[in-house]
């Protein structure tokens, strides 16, 4: 039980440190995590908890509002999108999505398969090694010191 609340709070904090940019970069970012996130099948616990962080670190005006459609499901029309994304905010959006791909402790083939595919989009390298960092973090959080 405790590993799995420390595993909760370090993708929560995780979550907390990421700008997502302007509004069209933010929509864009998190369009990729649904994508990634339902790759493999559906939209498990930690997946959701991790995009519902992620839409909580935006400012009121940059939310995506209750009227707007919600996530597409159209990954072909996502990838197009990618051409008018600022190169700087590519760093950004693979560390997002790398994240919720590992939400659930593991990296599943779909998943892969979609990194490996925005990085040959973005012209990008995806570190696979600091992803599996990332997992090992996520799967056994150190528990936070006490004073």
């Amino acid at each position: 039980m405790h590993v799995a609340v420390r595993q909760r709070q370090s993708l929560v904090r995780a979550c907390e440190r990421i700008q997502l940019g302007d509004r069209e970069t933010a929509r864009t970012i998190l369009d990729g995590a649904w994508l990634i996130a339902t790759a493999d099948g559906d939209l498990g616990h930690q997946e959701a908890l991790t995009l519902s962080k992620l839409i909580d670190t935006l400012t009121m005006p940059e939310r995506i509002a209750a009227h707007e459609a919600s996530f597409s499901d159209d990954e072909e029309a996502w990838f197009e999108r990618l051409e008018t994304l600022d190169p700087s905010a590519h760093g950004v959006l693979i560390e997002v999505l790398a994240l919720v791909a590992c939400a659930d402790a593991g990296l599943t083939t779909p998943e892969h398969r979609f990194l490996r595919r925005l990085a040959k989009v973005l012209h990008e390298d995806v570190d696979f090694a600091a992803i599996d960092r990332m997992l090992d973090r996520l799967r056994d959080p150190q528990p936070a010191a006490t004073a």
